[in-house]
C-alpha cells in the first residue's frame, strides 16, 4: 500500500515539475516574467527606504530625548540664577540695612560681603559658561533634527514617486 502511495506521489511531482516549467515558459513568453522580477526589485527598494526611515525615526526621538534634557538642564540652571539673585537681594539688604551696628560689625558685615559677592560673581561666570554651553548644545540639535527632517522628507517623496 505505501509503494503504491509513494509510486503516485513520484508521478504527481513530476507532473507538478511539469506543469511549473509550463507556467514559466508562458509567463516568460508574455512577459511577466520581467513584471515579477521588477515588483521583486521594488519591493527591496521599498524596505531599504522603510528601514532607513526607521533608521531616521529613531535617530529623531534620540535627539528629541536630548533636546527635552537639556530644556530640564536649562530649567534648573535658570532656577539656581534665581536663587542667587535671591540670595544676592538678602545681602545687599543686610549691606544696607540698619547702620546703627558698632564698627566692628561693620568689618564683619563688610568681609562677610566681599566673600558673598566673590562667591556669587563665581557662581554667575560658572552659570553663563553652563548656559552658554546649552545654548550651543541646543543649537546643534536643532541643525540636526532639520538635516533628519530634510532626509525624512526626501525618503517620503521618493516613497511617493515609487508608489
Amino acid at each position: 500500500n505505501m509503494e503504491v502511495h509513494q509510486d503516485g506521489l513520484v508521478l504527481w511531482s513530476t507532473k507538478l515539475r511539469h506543469h511549473v516549467d509550463e507556467l514559466v515558459m508562458q509567463m516568460s513568453v508574455r512577459g511577466v516574467l520581467d513584471l515579477v522580477y521588477r515588483a521583486e526589485e521594488h519591493a527591496t527598494q521599498f524596505q531599504r527606504l522603510a528601514d532607513a526611515l526607521e533608521s531616521d525615526l529613531s535617530r529623531v526621538r534620540n535627539l528629541t530625548l536630548n533636546t527635552t534634557a537639556a530644556i530640564y538642564t536649562h530649567s534648573s540652571v535658570q532656577s539656581v540664577i534665581e536663587r542667587t539673585e535671591s540670595l544676592a537681594d538678602d545681602a545687599s539688604r543686610a549691606v544696607n540695612g540698619p547702620l546703627d551696628l558698632p564698627e566692628k560689625s561693620f568689618s564683619l558685615l563688610g568681609k562677610e560681603t566681599l566673600l558673598l559677592t566673590s562667591k556669587f560673581q563665581n557662581e554667575a561666570k560658572s552659570l553663563k559658561k553652563k548656559s552658554d554651553g546649552l545654548l550651543f548644545g541646543l543649537n546643534g540639535l536643532n541643525k540636526k533634527v532639520e538635516k533628519i527632517q530634510e532626509s525624512t522628507n526626501k525618503i517620503g517623496n521618493r516613497l511617493n514617486d515609487s508608489l
